[in-house]
């Protein structure tokens, strides 16, 4: 599965803030927050496929698994 053009072009960004040493001392920041740090959140959700123009459909246990599928997703290629 590819990732749309808004998420590669934010790729860099997001490992840099992943990488980035002022934050030793404090918890890792997790994959998700990270994103959601670099995008605003409508062009999160509807690059991660959770949020639509179409009617909602989705229950919380579907987005649930979704977003442990895109962290799986982030630890495999990081």
């Amino acid at each position: 599965m590819g990732f749309s053009e808004p998420v590669k072009n934010v790729i860099p960004e997001m490992e840099a803030i992943i990488d980035d040493p002022s934050q030793e001392g404090q918890e890792p920041k997790t994959h998700t927050e990270v994103v959601s740090q670099v995008m605003p959140k409508s062009k999160f959700l509807q690059n991660v496929d959770l949020e639509s123009t179409a009617p909602k459909r989705s229950g919380k246990g579907v987005v649930v698994a979704r977003v442990q599928e895109l962290e799986a997703e982030l630890e495999v290629e990081m």
